[in-house]
């Protein structure tokens, strides 16, 4: 799974704390799933890649340690959106669903 989001971050500083928080639409990339199933007498599993559009909101809390470093500690909620598809050929799609995933992620940055 591959994602990339873009969009905006914002939030206070003061001192040496900075709270933010994360508005950022994007995609998932699904490199190797199943896209559909052939049925029986020729049973056949036939893969690919999706790709399928998400969000992401969450906040960020930045604590500079010294001028040039800091660390940082992220929470956010990752949306996805997945669009209707037939699993098995000549069946009716699945409907249109949401899914989402907490992610935490720390860090150290370098300012230069």
């Amino acid at each position: 799974m591959t994602q990339a989001f873009f969009g905006v971050r914002s939030g206070v500083s003061k001192g040496r704390l900075g709270i933010y928080g994360k508005l950022r639409p994007g995609f998932v990339r699904f490199g190797d799933v199943i896209l559909h199933i052939t049925p029986p007498p020729n049973f056949a599993f036939h893969n690919g890649p999706i790709e399928e559009p998400g969000f992401d909101i969450g906040g960020v809390v930045i604590i500079t340690i010294a001028k040039h470093f800091a660390a940082r500690y992220e929470a956010g909620d990752t949306l996805i959106l997945y669009e209707n598809r037939s699993l098995f050929l000549g069946q009716p799609p699945t409907s249109f669903h949401n899914v989402n995933s907490f992610q935490l992620a720390a860090g150290f940055l370098f300012r230069f």
